[in-house]
This record gives C-alpha cells, sequence and structure tokens, in this order.
C-alpha cells in the first residue's frame, strides 16, 4: 500500500495537489493498492475530490477518520426540507441564492450559508445573540450532516470547536487561546477513542498518530509530498519506508543547483538536516534535479520517478486542434508574482504585433487581490482589454478545449522541478515556450521540436518564438518529438518506475 500523504484536496489546487490526484488515478486504474491521506479539516474534500475525478475510496482524511466517517454516502439536505428549523417557530427569509436569514417573532437568530456550487444544500449555520453578535457556527459536511460547532470569542475569533460521529456525538475537541494577543489552536483532544481521552498538542502531532493508527490496519510505503508535513511524518513511530517527494525546485539558486550550505529553501532544511535519518530517500521527477542533489548529499538515496502520468499515444490520436478559433496563446498555472504574469502581458503586446487579434488566456488563481488588481491595471494601461482573457481556474472538458485551442502553450515562471502545464501540452501536440530554466522545461523542450527555450527577461524572443509558431504549421509539429519528450510519464514507464521503492 502507498499512502500519499498531503495536506488537503482543495477547491483550486497547485500542481502538487494535481500530481497527487493524477497519480491516484494512474495507480487506481492499474490495480496499485494506494491512498492520498490529508491533514486538514475540509467539509467541502468529498465534494473536491469528487470534482478533480477521485473516488471516496481514493483518500483518507483525518478528520474523516476520528469522527468515523469515512464511509457516509451524501445525502441532500436542502434548507427548505431540513429538520434543523422548526417552521412553525420559524422563518426562512431568503436574502439570495447563497444565504437565508433564520428568524423569530421578527429576530434574526440565524444565518444559513449555502454550500458552495449546491442548490440550496445547507453550508454553514451562523447563531446571533440578541445584540446581533456570532456567537457560534455550525460546519456541514458536503455529504449533508452537521460536522463540527466553532463557538466564538466575543471578538469574534474561535475559541472552541466540537466535532461529531454521523449521529451528531462529539468526538473530539480543539481548544483555542489567546498567545501574545492572536488566537492558536493549543489542543487537540480525542474524545473516548479506543475508550481513552487523548491529548494532542498540535494538529502535526494528531495527524502522526493518525499516520500511525492507519499503518497499524495496514502497512505501508509513506510518500511526503507536502515539505510542511516533514516533521509530522519524520515522527510516525514504525519500520514502514518513507520518502518525501519535491514537487518543486529545492534550491534558492537553481542556476548554482544548490548546496548544503545554505542554498536549499528553508522549508527543507530539516529533511536534509534534523530528520535526514527518519527518511529512505528524497523523489524529484527530472534526471537533472536527482544528480544536482545527490551531489551536494551524497549521504541521502535520490530517486527519480514522474510525478505525473499521460497516455500518450491516445491523447495525440485524440486531441485534435481547433483551428479556426484565431491565434491563442495559454498560460496555465498560479497566477502569482513569481510567474512573471507581467511578462506574458509584455510578450503578448510584442506578438500583437504581428497578430491583432491574438488571445493570451489566464488560467489558474491569482495568489491575491492585490495581484490581481495589478495585472488587471496593466491589462489596462497597455490596451490589452481585447487580448488578454482571464479564464480563472478550469478542469475537464473546459480545461481541455482551452490546449485545443492554443496554438502555444508558455511559462515565464523562475523555475519549474517540472511543469504539469507543458507535459499536458505536449499530449496535445502544442508546442510549449518557456524561460530556459531548470529543471523540466531545460530537459524536455527541443528548439523547434518540441517548443523553444529562451533566456529570461529577453521578451522580444521570446515573442519571436511564438510568433514563428503561429506563422508555420510545420514547426513543432512531429509526433515523434511529442512521444519522446513523454516518454518516462508514460503511465506504463510511470507505473514502473514507482516498483523502485516497494
Amino acid at each position: 500500500m502507498y499512502y500519499f500523504v498531503n495536506e488537503n484536496i482543495f477547491t483550486f489546487n497547485s500542481g502538487t495537489e494535481f500530481s497527487a490526484i493524477n497519480r491516484q488515478q494512474t495507480f487506481r486504474k492499474n490495480g496499485i493498492e494506494s491512498k492520498i491521506i490529508t491533514r486538514n479539516y475540509n467539509g467541502r474534500i468529498h465534494a473536491d475530490a469528487k470534482d478533480h475525478g477521485l473516488n471516496d475510496d481514493d483518500f483518507i482524511s483525518m478528520y474523516d477518520f476520528f469522527q468515523g466517517i469515512t464511509g457516509v454516502k451524501r445525502e441532500h439536505n436542502k434548507l427548505r426540507y431540513s429538520d434543523i428549523v422548526d417552521k412553525r417557530n420559524y422563518h426562512i427569509v431568503g436574502i439570495n441564492n447563497n444565504s437565508s436569514l433564520i428568524k423569530y417573532h421578527g429576530n434574526t437568530v440565524a444565518k444559513v450559508e449555502i454550500a458552495p456550487g449546491t442548490v440550496g444544500e445547507i453550508g454553514t449555520v451562523i447563531y446571533y445573540d440578541r445584540f446581533g453578535n456570532e456567537t457560534s457556527k455550525d460546519v456541514y459536511d458536503s455529504r449533508g450532516f452537521k460536522s463540527k460547532t466553532i463557538y466564538l470569542h466575543p471578538n469574534g475569533e474561535t475559541g472552541h470547536e466540537l466535532l461529531y460521529d454521523i449521529n451528531g456525538k462529539p468526538v473530539m475537541e480543539i481548544t483555542h487561546m489567546f498567545i501574545n494577543g492572536k488566537v492558536f489552536p493549543t489542543m487537540y483532544k480525542l474524545l473516548n477513542y479506543k475508550g481513552r481521552n487523548l491529548r494532542f498538542n498540535t494538529e502535526d502531532e494528531l495527524f502522526t498518530f493518525f499516520i500511525q493508527e492507519l499503518l497499524a490496519e495496514k502497512e505501508g510505503v509513506l510518500i511526503n509530498d507536502r515539505p510542511s508535513l516533514i516533521e509530522a511524518v519524520a515522527n510516525v513511530q514504525s519500520d514502514c519506508p518513507k520518502y518525501q517527494f519535491l514537487h518543486g525546485p529545492h534550491t534558492t539558486d537553481v542556476n548554482l543547483g544548490g548546496s548544503k550550505y545554505g542554498k536549499v529553501f528553508d522549508n527543507l532544511r530539516p529533511l536534509f538536516g534534523k530528520f535526514k535519518n527518519y527518511y529512505n530517500g528524497v523523489i524529484v521527477p527530472t534526471a537533472e534535479q536527482q544528480s544536482e542533489l545527490q551531489k551536494f548529499f551524497s549521504n541521502f538515496k535520490i530517486y527519480n520517478i514522474a510525478d505525473f502520468a499521460v497516455d500518450g499515444h491516445k491523447l495525440l490520436d485524440n486531441n485534435q486542434h481547433n483551428k479556426d478559433n484565431g491565434k491563442n496563446i495559454l498560460y496555465i498555472g498560479r497566477l502569482f508574482e513569481d510567474r512573471h504574469i507581467d511578462h506574458l502581458l509584455k510578450i503578448t503586446q510584442l506578438v500583437k504585433a504581428e497578430f491583432h487579434d491574438v488571445k493570451l488566456h489566464l488560467v489558474g488563481y491569482f495568489g491575491s487581490k492585490d495581484y490581481s488588481d495589478e495585472i488587471k491595471k496593466q491589462i489596462k494601461n497597455m490596451q490589452l482589454e481585447d487580448n488578454v482573457v482571464i479564464d480563472g481556474y478550469q478542469l475537464g472538458d473546459k480545461k481541455a478545449k482551452l490546449y485545443k485551442d492554443a496554438d502555444v502553450v508558455v511559462s515565464t515562471g523562475n523555475a519549474e522541478a517540472l511543469n504539469i502545464s507543458m507535459l499536458e501540452a505536449f499530449t496535445y501536440k502544442t508546442p510549449f515556450v518557456s524561460y530556459d530554466v531548470k529543471y523540466g522545461p531545460k530537459q524536455f523542450v527541443k528548439n523547434g521540436k518540441t517548443g523553444y527555450l529562451v533566456p529570461q527577461g529577453k521578451f522580444n524572443d521570446f515573442a519571436a518564438c511564438i510568433i514563428k509558431i503561429m506563422q508555420s504549421s510545420d514547426i513543432c509539429s512531429e509526433n515523434k518529438d511529442y512521444l519522446e519528450a513523454i516518454h518516462d510519464f508514460d503511465f506504463h514507464n510511470f507505473v514502473h518506475q514507482w516498483a523502485q521503492i516497494i
């Protein structure tokens, strides 16, 4: 059994979660036992997982486990038909499609927030005192039952939490206290767990215990996908093999490759220092990163194993381009400052001089409202309102259509461990143009065959490569070049690679 350790399955996932989801789906299809295990509380985790193509059997949430609700099936719990409100004495007053007020003799006693992505399903119930202050919140699981209650301090911050089993019996408490003027969780308590009350100081301590309980039921291999969980996994008392997967660059200076003397990112220092003897090895997705890490950490076993799988032949045969939808540049990924979205705007402005109707599609979620506002202001100032489309976060058929419509997929990030959009572009036989950065693009993009690599900050060169691709259908058009690029990530080879660590 492979246990893939992560924080959460989100509504909006990053490349790390996409890799974990893709890997789990591939293992399932090949009959290999594996599960994603998650630490964070998420009442929507089952809905989010379903949206990303996962089944309930594909993952185990720590909170589900301790609440005894891992196998509970979804039932509708619409406000209008729910028994949480005695309709003989209370009245439901709709505000909009997202929320309703509960009134008693004209006074508002509660507000019901509808679960995202549903019609009328209860998400959260907020209760008020007679002065209109929030006193507590009931949080409902996306499967239709009350999962926890949050009791609030007078200033509105969380004071205490109770989590329930399917029958509404409290099975866990979380205590929050003020420390130096801020509220922090200070105790996690399991109530009558196997006949005992158990206390933990942190969520990570509880998570370590959770993993130990899973391993007691079924032994397996731990693959930690999140650097934030390095210590929690290291502290697991078990003889099971433990590996850390690095989905991003390991160093603050990818041009030098990193060293054991201060160049690795701060969040990875415990892995290569304090906890190095607790792990059996580190996994990275490219041979170049493996070589550099092995050079600097010779006493650590470094593995090169793909973190994303594709069915190359099938996709190349079926993913036909839509050539009648104008000229389209596609960026898919985080819309964060280190991805240099402002560079893409300048590049698009240069391409516009050749193709007036060119469209840059920005697909993903912004790292902050400030950065979103900054980019939108630049679009306006550069008179690119008709040339830049912010498509937001996309999945499924909508995402596939964006790839099919694209003439080129692009990236202007500082560094990449791999780059999922590059692999996905290759499966659509779409060229990938990127800055010449480690590790993925540098290893897999071949100039004139699968795209182009451009020195960082060379906007004119970047735009020229895009224009060249748009002007000629013969450039970057051979199936064999794309198949060669994705060879290691084809799902057959993918599974064989993972057999290294059994």
